[in-house]
C-alpha cells in the first residue's frame, strides 16, 4: 500500500495524461480498489432493515410530495450546528474513518472535501497530514470546522454545485453524504470530477436506504408500521438515485470518473433515549417528525422506547444503517 501511495501522490507532483498514464492509472487502479473493498468488508455486515421488508410490500409507494427547500437553506443547517455535532458528526466520522482507510493520503497530499458538515471527513484526512479544504454552504458549519480543525485544515464557505476552484487541484475528493443532497446533484459530481486530478481520487458515500440513516431512517419505520394512512415524505431525489449501485456506478461514470469501486458498509447509530424527553428540539428540523401531530408524537416516542426495551438496551436504541461508499479514479481523458 505504501509503494502505491508513492507511486500515485509523490511529493505533490501532477500526473500528465497519455496512454502510458491510462494503463499505468488503470492498473493502480485496481490494486487500490481491491485494498479499499477488502478494508470496507471489516466493516460490520449489512442488516435488514424492516423499511426494506416494506418495501418489498409497497408500502413505501405512499409518498406525498414534499419541498426540500429547506435542506437547501443554509440557515437551516446553521441553526442545528450544535445537535449536528453531539448526534450526527461522531456517526458520520466512523464512514468517512472506513471510506479513507485504504485511500493513499499523507502529508503531501492535496485533499478536497465537499459539503463537509463539521468535517467528519476532513478531519479524518488532516490527521494524516494532508493538507485539507473543507467546504460547505453553510457559514456556521464552516467556522465550527475551522474552529476545531488543525493548522493543514482551512475551510471555505462555498457552493459544492459551483466551486470556486480551478481544474484539477486536488489528489483527492471527498463527499460523504453531501453531494446526495444537492438540488443539481449531477452538476456536484460534475463539479467533483472537475477538481480532481486526472488520475486522482474521488470518495462519494450515500445512503443505501432510500430513507437515508439513524433517526431518520427510524421515523420512516414508525411512520410506516404504526400510521400507515399517513404518506410519507419523499426524500431529495439524488438519494433516491444513488442508492442504487448500478445508478451510482452510472452517473459517476457519466461525471468523468471511471467505473467505481462499490462497497456498503453498517453502523449502529446510538440514538439517545433521554433526547426523547425534549423531542422538538432535537427532531424539530425532520419532516419525518415535524409532520406529525402531538398525540401521534407521543405515540412514536413510545414506540421507539418499546424497541429499546425488546433491544434489552437502557439508554439508546442501536439503529442499523448502511452507507455505499464509492471510489474511483477521475478519468485521464
Amino acid at each position: 500500500m505504501a509503494a502505491i501511495a508513492s507511486d500515485v501522490i509523490g511529493s505533490g507532483r501532477r500526473t500528465m495524461c497519455s496512454s502510458t498514464c491510462n494503463i499505468r492509472e488503470r492498473r493502480l487502479s485496481g490494486l487500490i480498489c481491491r485494498a479499499i473493498i477488502r478494508n470496507l468488508r471489516r466493516s460490520k455486515a449489512s442488516k435488514d432493515s424492516t423499511l426494506d421488508k416494506l418495501h418489498d410490500k409497497g408500502v413505501a409507494e405512499r409518498k406525498i410530495p414534499m419541498s426540500h427547500a429547506d435542506m437547501n437553506d443554509p440557515e437551516r443547517w446553521d441553526r442545528m450546528i450544535a445537535n449536528y455535532e453531539e448526534q450526527a458528526h461522531p456517526f458520520t466520522e466512523l464512514f468517512s474513518s472506513a471510506a479513507l482507510a485504504s485511500v493513499p493520503i499523507g502529508p503531501e497530499t492535496e485533499v478536497l472535501d465537499i459539503a463537509t458538515g463539521i468535517g467528519a471527513a476532513a478531519l479524518v484526512a488532516a490527521r494524516r497530514g494532508a493538507r485539507v479544504l473543507a467546504t460547505d454552504f453553510s457559514p456556521g458549519m464552516v467556522a465550527r470546522v475551522a474552529a476545531i480543525g488543525p493548522a493543514n485544515l482551512r475551510a471555505e464557505v462555498m457552493d459544492g454545485q459551483a466551486l470556486a476552484i480551478e481544474d484539477g487541484r486536488f489528489d483527492v475528493t471527498i463527499s460523504m453524504f453531501g453531494i446526495m443532497l444537492f438540488p443539481d446533484w449531477r452538476k456536484g459530481l460534475r463539479e467533483m470530477a472537475r477538481v480532481t486530478r486526472p488520475g486522482g481520487i474521488a470518495v462519494l458515500g450515500t445512503w443505501k436506504n432510500e430513507a437515508g440513516a439513524a433517526t431518520n431512517l427510524l421515523l420512516t419505520e414508525i411512520l410506516c408500521t404504526r400510521f400507515p394512512e399517513l404518506a410519507l415524505p419523499t426524500m431529495p431525489e439524488g438519494m433516491t438515485t444513488l442508492r442504487d449501485p448500478a445508478r451510482l456506478r452510472d452517473e459517476m461514470v457519466a461525471a468523468g470518473f471511471e467505473a467505481p469501486a462499490i462497497a456498503e458498509v453498517t453502523h449502529d447509530f446510538m440514538l439517545r433515549l433521554d433526547i426523547l424527553d425534549d423531542a422538538d428540539r432535537i427532531l424539530g428540523l425532520m419532516p419525518h417528525w415535524t409532520m406529525l401531530s402531538a398525540e401521534q408524537k407521543m405515540t412514536a416516542a413510545a414506540e421507539i422506547r418499546r424497541r429499546a426495551d425488546e433491544a434489552g438496551t437502557v439508554d439508546v436504541l442501536p439503529i442499523p444503517s448502511t452507507a455505499l461508499i464509492a471510489i474511483a479514479r477521475r478519468r485521464c481523458t
